[in-house]
């Protein structure tokens, strides 16, 4: 009898283990190699496990993709198609940080086809940029490696920003600084004329007239510097176009810009 009791108590805690160790979002640590089977922009595409869950490449960001919901900006139909040449159709292997969910509740993770990496791919070929929040993850080192290649070889984004193509199509997001409040966590294209710039510790702003604020990060300002532009002075009296999602942060619109690619002066 004790013989049986021990070994179903054994038997529990082997339950117990396994459950324990199994994400609750059906992406397994143990045996994650899933197939491809919807590709959604450069850095998005969803896998084919119970809950065809959505993947978002981890550490970087590609351009945004002209669709239905927004602007389309340079490189986005690149960064796509290599995406897709890459992991469609084919089985991948993904790797997580402790965070494994963006605030889309999107699965975050680095992407293998079998000893190609995803992720590295996009940034090497000019099609992405590094993108980190706070603490420096695994791969942080090899992904800053192929940006930095990329810049070299002035590759994609780092590239001549004369031949940076934008999609006429644009235009059926454009709309006028006065309205922006009316868009709020929605993308646009927006033009207007920098008025003031304002700058403290973390952020350059500039205002497009009183009706909104273009924000750039310090931590943003080497994508600038590539271009040999500086957002302290060679944006003020111009006439922009700015793509973005546009929020709202104490009481005023703001789009948040990231690379030049988002922001260019018009002539």
């Amino acid at each position: 009898m004790r013989k049986l009791i021990f070994n179903i108590n054994i038997f529990l805690l082997i339950i117990t283990f396994l459950f324990l160790s199994c994400d609750s979002f059906g992406i397994s640590e143990r045996e994650n190699k899933y197939d491809v089977i919807n590709i959604f922009d450069g850095d998005t595409f969803t896998v084919d496990d119970e809950f065809n869950s959505h993947i978002r490449l981890l550490g970087i960001n590609t351009p945004e993709l002209l669709n239905e919901h927004g602007p389309g900006e340079p490189f986005s139909n690149e960064a796509y198609e290599l995406t897709r040449k890459l992991v469609n159709g084919k089985k991948v292997r993904l790797e997580f940080e402790e965070e494994k969910y963006d605030q889309y509740g999107r699965i975050l993770a680095y992407v293998f086809v079998d000893d190609l990496f995803l992720n590295y791919e996009l940034l090497k070929n000019g099609f992405a940029r590094s993108f980190f929040i706070g603490n420096k993850l695994k791969y942080s080192k090899k992904l800053i490696e192929a940006e930095n290649q990329a810049k070299k070889e002035k590759r994609g984004i780092w590239g001549n920003p004369e031949s940076f193509y934008y999609p006429k199509s644009n235009n059926e997001f454009l709309i006028k600084p006065l309205n922006s409040t009316r868009y709020i966590d929605q993308k646009v294209a927006l033009r207007g004329k920098v008025t003031e710039k304002i700058e403290n510790k973390k952020v350059i702003i500039l205002k497009i007239e009183n009706d909104l604020d273009i924000v750039i990060f310090k931590d943003n300002l080497d994508n600038f510097d590539h271009f040999n532009l500086d957002p302290r002075s060679d944006y003020t009296g111009k006439l922009v176009e700015v793509l973005g999602r546009v929020r709202m942060y104490k009481g005023r619109p703001q789009i948040s810009v990231h690379h030049p690619i988002s922001l260019r002066i018009l002539k």
